[in-house]
């Protein structure tokens, strides 16, 4: 194996032309108790939270000198803020391969000599590569026997909640065309109303297309009040047949 004195290699260290590539693996997922302040109902309630464990790399390579750390991370499902790091339980936390570094006394050193002369950037794990998709919990019970769902929305975190669907609706793209609408051939929409159990409304809307270069678009919003509910779907021909499945009044009082 090729030997190279510690000054060369502290040399090659400071020259900073090491390639580096990284590599993580989620391991293991489990659920957690976390016990959280309700403001709206004045009491604490305990919530049961997801919590993903993985391990993960980053090598260093230069010349055929090859060094590698590793370690662990864990973070809470849809929460990248509660993402946390440990060298805890790695067998060898520093790997080195393809040359033994001398000291001034012609004695290999262990890499656990070398680690305190090694770069930050050889352990800078970046975790941005870790994609952990945002959501926005309301109502969430996963103990109970009442169904939980998770709504896309586009540009803002996913909402979470358990509860029930009170209503949904939809229209086609022959609806549209039929009514005259041309330019909403090839599009078309749905409405979502669910009730959580803490007694909010979650409202949704989903705009279908089938046309070249547009996408679906996901929206939502959280109520506390069917005025605002009917301020998000509105009084459109298709948000009425959605107040109808839901039981809601949507007549106007005249004087």
């Amino acid at each position: 194996m090729r030997q190279i004195p510690f000054e060369e290699f502290k040399q090659m260290l400071a020259r900073g032309d090491w390639n580096q590539s990284q590599f993580h693996e989620v391991m293991d997922e489990f659920k957690h108790h976390s016990t959280t302040w309700d403001g709206q109902k004045q009491v604490y309630r305990d919530v049961v939270i997801p919590r993903v464990l993985g391990w993960a790399s980053k090598v260093s390579e230069h010349g055929g000198i090859e060094v590698t750390y590793s370690e662990y991370f864990g973070y809470d499902d849809h929460d990248p803020a509660s993402l946390t790091t440990t060298t805890d339980g790695i067998g060898d936390v520093w790997v080195l391969k393809g040359a033994s570094i001398i000291d001034d006394n012609g004695s290999e050193m262990d890499i656990d000599e070398l680690a305190p002369n090694l770069p930050c950037a050889f352990s800078d794990v970046d975790y941005s590569k870790l994609i952990i998709e945002q959501v926005t919990d309301i109502d969430v019970d996963e103990n109970s026997e009442v169904a939980t769902y998770k709504l896309k929305v586009d540009d803002a975190p996913s909402l979470l909640f358990t509860g029930q669907c009170l209503a949904s609706v939809a229209s086609s793209d022959n609806q549209a065309a039929g009514l005259d609408y041309s330019d909403q051939r090839d599009r078309c929409r749905s409405y979502g109303l669910y009730k959580t159990q803490g007694g909010k409304y979650i409202c949704r809307r989903i705009d279908y297309t089938a046309r070249d270069g547009e996408r679906d678009f996901y929206s939502a919003k959280v109520c506390d009040t069917l005025d605002q509910v009917k301020d998000f779907f509105g009084y459109d021909w298709l948000a009425k047949d959605l107040y109808e499945e839901a039981g809601i009044d949507d007549a106007v009082a005249v004087a």
